[in-house]
């Protein structure tokens, strides 16, 4: 989950904490680094944060190959 409002972060995490590990993230740069450490089987994602928007890191993961194959659900 990443996503730089914490309130909407911890609402979606804990929706979705009884049937996934949730892995979050502040913004897009701290998405990507735990994608490559953790490889999820799921990336949700805000398109507007600093550091790194959802696109930019949509298109990082996209780019590497031990990330490419994981599905991005991009919220905006």
């Amino acid at each position: 989950m990443v996503e730089d409002n914490a309130d909407i972060r911890e609402y979606i995490a804990n929706e979705l904490q009884d049937t996934y590990k949730i892995l979050q993230a502040n913004n897009g740069k701290e998405g990507l680094i735990l994608a490559v450490r953790y490889t999820p089987n799921i990336i949700v994602s805000d398109i507007m944060m600093p550091e790194m928007d959802g696109i930019a890191m949509c298109k990082g993961s996209k780019e590497n190959m031990n990330t490419s194959h994981i599905p991005v659900i991009l919220l905006t």
